[in-house]
């Protein structure tokens, strides 16, 4: 933190209950008086606790002289609206203050910063067409003021076109492409988002259409640590796909190259499949951060289904505000936030820690920080604090104390990872597919976590790829994506997504590769074999016989019409095969023919409709032809 006018007086009230009403005077010296009004109850040595509780914001440079008081003073404003929130959790470091400001004013392209030798910090800044309005320096200003210190005095002038200083090509983080376009967009989403957090703490929830409104089965994807992730094989599984989408560097154009490398799909049937709502691509990052052909066909055309990059933050605060009570009661409770700040306090003084005392140190700060600081950590990292909100919070606090300690970070973000990947499924209502967890039993145990919540390990996420290719039913440019996706609704993959977790959940295990390998070439001799027989080329009764050819089986009429009575549906006994095919996509309809029809043929349910489904498949690829 950086004693931000707004982190003091939070901290204040946070810790000391008997505080009415905190003021902040500046000095202009490196002093802070610190108004305080408190009630007739406070305790003899309110000052001393009040000044204790400045502790965990005093910088080196900044001191704090506490008065109590109702006295009239000149308070420092606290910043208002987005800059408010920009406020919390604030990093007034010098790789932290350009971050922040690059971040609160998209249009900045080139800034430099240093102390002016005064107590104050000198800012240089031009904006992404090499100028610098007095619009744009007041709004780097107020972003500035917003960010450091209380009192400390902010001097703007612009950047000239030829000075060295200022490149943030060796930022240490990404910094997104600009035009007007992106800029205007990205400053709209900013304020949104701001109005959003605002409402939600105050207990109106905003509803979320791309995702509240869906119905169906969906997953959330992300990708792989070499790309290549399995998404395309997804397509036949999930009625939606929700494409976390990887940022790139500004010099990577080619969206052709991006989209094959990433996901697997060519652009022209990417854009089909977002325009149909089956991939809805989720921007996690600032719109710049891709290849301007993508970001451009997003930001233009309204037909595509996606989520920004600010409606992703929001959709994960909502979840974080759901799930985390305990912040909701210490943000209510003062005198409960004050307990618990003493008892952290207590246990950062002990001479030594066991690692149940790390871990509540970490824990507990971690809950403190966010009941005075939620809308910040939201604002300033918003979805990436995902794990830290869910189920698997104390897990992910213990990982970072424990694998940190022991120099393997790898296995503490591997826990982030996973836990970040399986809260984001329970915020979208969806499954998860986890490209980036290294270690399968990370993964699993904190899988255990998230309860009914449905997660693919990168291995189950591989074993599903090879199971989607084996039965040919992957996504392939030789078919048309309209037609692909006409084919697989939302009862076609129901059906291929029940194939396919009955044999991961009866092979789905390395041990058990061969029997994997069995049970697919069974499946796929059965439907070679109707293949052979050419089983739907001709008109067919409603139990899948060959009508024509006068094969129809000893009591296939009475079992057709014993389901129909149960169903309560109508049919007839002989349909042509359009008929019969718009017969059987009804799911309850389709799902009972496909056993009755392998019943009478001595071949399993899930042959008869992945026969059905690649002859399908295999008459698109011919017209296309």
């Amino acid at each position: 933190m950086a004693a931000t006018v707004l982190e003091v007086r939070r901290l204040v009230l946070a810790q000391c209950p008997w505080v009415n009403g905190v003021e902040l005077e500046g000095t202009g010296n490196g002093v802070i008086l610190v108004h305080v009004d408190v009630a007739a109850d406070a305790p003899a040595d309110a000052a001393a606790r009040i000044d204790t509780a400045l502790d965990e914001v005093r910088p080196m440079c900044m001191d704090f002289a506490v008065s109590i008081g109702t006295r009239p003073v000149a308070p420092l404003a606290p910043p208002s609206g987005w800059l408010a929130l920009a406020s919390l959790v604030s990093d007034e470091s010098g790789g932290g203050l350009t971050r922040s400001l690059t971040h609160l004013v998209p249009a900045v392209e080139r800034i430099h910063h240093n102390a002016d030798g005064r107590g104050g910090i000198e800012i240089l800044a031009s904006d992404f067409e090499g100028n610098a309005p007095p619009a744009f320096l007041e709004r780097v200003r107020k972003a500035a003021e917003a960010t450091v210190s209380a009192d400390v005095r902010i001097s703007i002038r612009p950047l000239p076109a030829g000075d060295p200083r200022g490149s943030l090509d060796n930022a240490g983080f990404y910094i997104p492409r600009r035009t007007r376009a992106l800029v205007d967009f990205t400053d709209q989403e900013q304020e949104k988002y701001a109005v959003r957090l605002r409402r939600l703490l105050d207990g109106a929830e905003e509803h979320i259409p791309v995702v509240d409104a869906f119905q169906g089965n969906a997953i959330v994807c992300t990708t792989t640590m070499g790309g290549n992730a399995p998404v395309s094989c997804f397509l036949p599984l999930y009625d939606r796909l929700y494409l976390k989408m990887p940022p790139a560097l500004r010099t990577e154009e080619d969206a052709e190259a991006y989209l094959h490398t990433h996901f697997g799909f060519s652009s022209r049937d990417f854009f089909v499949y977002c325009a149909r709502g089956k991939i809805v691509p989720v921007f996690k990052f600032a719109m710049g951060h891709y290849p301007t052909a993508i970001a451009t066909r997003f930001l233009d055309d309204l037909s595509l289904a996606m989520v920004t990059p600010r409606q992703l933050d929001f959709i994960v605060a909502r979840y974080a505000w759901r799930n985390a009570a305990y912040v909701r009661a210490l943000r209510d409770d003062r005198a409960l936030s004050a307990a618990a700040h003493e008892r952290l306090r207590a246990l950062k003084a002990r001479d030594s820690h066991s690692e149940a005392d790390a871990l509540m140190i970490e824990a507990l700060g971690f809950a403190l920080t966010a009941a005075t600081s939620f809308e910040g950590m939201m604002w300033h990292r918003g979805h990436l604090f995902s794990a830290h909100f869910s189920p698997a919070a104390l897990l992910v606090h213990m990982a970072s104390v424990t694998f940190d300690a022991k120099d393997e970070s790898m296995r503490s973000l591997d826990v982030q990872s996973s836990a970040h990947t399986a809260a984001l499924s329970q915020a979208f209502n969806a499954s998860a597919y986890d490209g980036l967890s290294m270690h399968q039993p990370i993964h699993q145990l904190v899988a255990q976590f998230f309860g009914d919540s449905a997660s693919l390990s990168p291995r189950a996420g591989k074993t599903t790829k090879q199971l989607v290719e084996a039965f040919q039913l992957a996504y392939s440019e030789e078919i048309p994506a309209d037609e692909y996706l006409d084919l697989f609704d939302r009862a076609e993959t129901r059906r291929v997504r029940a194939i396919v977790n009955e044999l991961l959940g009866a092979y789905g295990v390395p041990e058990k590769q061969e029997e994997l390998r069995d049970a697919v070439r069974s499946l796929n001799d059965q439907v070679a074999k109707m293949a052979r027989r050419d089983l739907l080329r001709a008109e067919v009764d409603v139990v899948g016989n060959l009508a024509s050819a006068g094969k129809a089986a000893a009591g296939s009429t009475a079992i057709g019409n014993l389901l129909a009575s149960a169903l309560d549906l109508k049919i007839v006994k002989v349909v042509g095969q359009q008929a019969f095919d718009a017969l059987v996509e009804d799911t309850k309809l389709g799902d009972a023919f496909d056993a009755i029809r392998g019943g009478i043929n001595r071949t399993p349910a899930a042959a008869v409709r992945l026969f059905r489904i690649r002859s399908r498949l295999a008459e698109l690829k011919a017209q296309k032809k």
